[in-house]
């Protein structure tokens, strides 16, 4: 079975805390858990892996998601009356100390969600799902493997497990459309790293992509 495949268009950007962004950087400690790591992060840290998007938006949609206030602040705000505009939450100094960087990539990448790959990670992540159900109770209770699980946040051990998956098939990365909008899509690059990059350069508040991303979010800097 040929599985669906991607190849990176012509520029790939990235955000990085960086100056050096196309250059790994493992920021987690040994110990950190499968679900503090990347999604598709090698499961046993045997290869690094960069992350990137199509457009830059694309890159501002994942990283500044972590900043919007959660359901459970909104819906206490909801209670207080006469309240018409929740506050937003300010972002100067992540926006000081991040690049955006562009580079061409090259490779053949794995269409994670596409209906071929759900059906071949159902079958090869049986053993993994079984392993893992003896220590939680919600790998106990999976069924299927579809792509409302392989874009859970709760699942990281399984999507970790399936990049060990497209690695081992030949595959230089992983092409995945981002969970915070299908209209934004990502890109996870296995090592060794077919980049080569071209611009990089501190960002701009006043770029309107990360205006939009902003708007869209409920943050604010300047």
């Amino acid at each position: 079975m040929t599985l669906e495949r991607r190849t990176p268009p012509e520029y790939i950007y990235r955000v990085s805390r960086s100056q050096k962004p196309w250059v790994y950087v493992d920021w987690f400690p040994p110990e950190a858990p499968p679900e503090l790591r990347g999604r598709f992060d090698a499961p046993d840290k045997s290869y690094g892996v960069l992350y990137g998007g199509s457009q830059p938006i694309a890159c501002f949609a994942e990283t500044m998601a972590k900043f919007r206030l959660n359901l459970k602040v909104l819906a206490e705000l909801a209670k207080i009356k006469g309240l018409d505009d929740y506050p937003a939450t300010r972002i100067d100094t992540w926006i000081e100390s991040r690049y955006i960087a562009k580079a061409r990539v090259a490779g053949i990448f794995a269409d994670i969600y596409s209906s071929e790959w759900m059906n071949c990670l159902h079958d090869e992540l049986a053993t993994t799902v079984k392993e893992l159900g003896r220590r939680s109770e919600k790998y106990r209770n999976l069924k299927y493997i579809d792509v409302a699980i392989m874009q859970s946040d709760q699942y990281r051990e399984l999507t970790q497990a399936a990049s060990r998956i497209a690695r081992n098939r030949g595959f230089n990365g992983i092409y995945y459309r981002s969970r915070f909008g299908h209209d934004f899509e990502n890109w996870a690059i296995f090592e060794p790293f077919g980049v080569t990059p071209e611009d990089s350069e501190r960002l701009d508040p006043n770029d309107p992509d990360l205006r939009k991303m902003m708007a869209l979010y409920g943050l604010t800097a300047g």
